[in-house]
């Protein structure tokens, strides 16, 4: 591809509607009502609800039986390694919605993440897991028109059980690095406190937490618990993982106020250490 081929199939960035923009933008189109009027409401401060007072669509469709999140996990549709799926953005076990075996690409569970945050939100990710996929589906073979995975998937390259792939080695399981004497920096900046603090903690206990992190930047660094320093120190730790892997080329994800490594990727070639070849060559970059 060339290009100008490449410039075609780039999809044009359009800014994400909340969800409650979109609830304004329908209404203006639904009602007859003045548009200024709608764009100044706002969410009424203070508002929750109780789900426990709030009929299921089962309930409300007259069903006797209402499966809990128990049943659906004892749901012989649901094989016993989707029982227990963690949410790829907060690290909660999701709660499986439905399942469904034996259909066109195997076991179909679909889970949303329910857990509540310190201020009381629903994180709310839908996940769907679908085993049974015997089609080997590659990047390339998506265009920007192409919304359903499953239409597109009968003209990739079928993989069928007993067929092998060539000239790709096995992955083994990811390990997580034993040692980082690699530092971006040689004075006692901020930014190096962190750096430190956060391999110190990830080498001896395999996770960092968010507050046992600050917590000792703040004790090494006690200047940056006011001002500007604390600004910016609230700031870093917001972009950490980013910044970590950019640097670093291990891939951090943040699960409820706890950072973990779960892989490896390409970081910054202009960011040290991982530009430097050395630096890539010993962790297997």
């Amino acid at each position: 591809m060339n290009d100008s081929e490449d410039k075609r199939d780039q999809t044009k960035i359009v800014p994400v509607e909340s969800p409650l923009e979109v609830f304004k933008r329908h209404m203006v189109q639904l009602f007859d009502i003045d548009p200024d009027f709608v764009k100044n409401l706002e969410v009424r401060k203070g508002l929750e609800f109780d789900l426990n007072s709030l009929p299921t669509r089962r309930e409300k469709m007259g069903y006797e039986w209402i499966p809990t999140e128990e049943d659906r996990k004892r749901s012989k549709s649901v094989p016993s390694w989707a029982k227990e799926v963690q949410c790829p953005k907060c690290g909660a076990i999701m709660v499986p919605l439905k399942s469904k075996d034996n259909t066109r690409f195997g076991e179909n569970v679909t889970y949303q993440c329910h857990r509540v945050d310190e201020f009381q939100n629903m994180c709310l990710v839908v996940l769907t897991v679908m085993t049974g996929v015997y089609y080997c589906m590659r990047p390339g073979d998506f265009t920007k028109s192409d919304w359903d995975w499953e239409n597109v998937a009968f003209q990739t390259v079928p993989v069928i059980p007993g067929a092998k792939v060539a000239d790709i080695s096995a992955k083994e399981d990811f390990q997580q690095p034993k040692s980082m004497n690699w530092c971006p920096w040689t004075k006692n900046t901020q930014n190096k406190v962190i750096w430190d603090s956060f391999w110190e903690i990830i080498l001896r206990d395999g996770e960092c937490g968010c507050d046992e992190l600050r917590d000792r930047v703040l004790e090494i660094r006690p200047k940056d618990k006011n001002g500007s320093y604390r600004s910016k120190l609230d700031r870093e730790l917001k972009t950490l993982p980013l910044q970590l892997q950019r640097r670093s080329g291990f891939v951090i994800k943040a699960y409820g106020g706890v950072f973990r490594i779960v892989g490896k990727a390409k970081g910054d070639p202009e960011l040290h250490p991982y530009s430097d070849e050395a630096y890539r060559k010993e962790y297997g970059f």
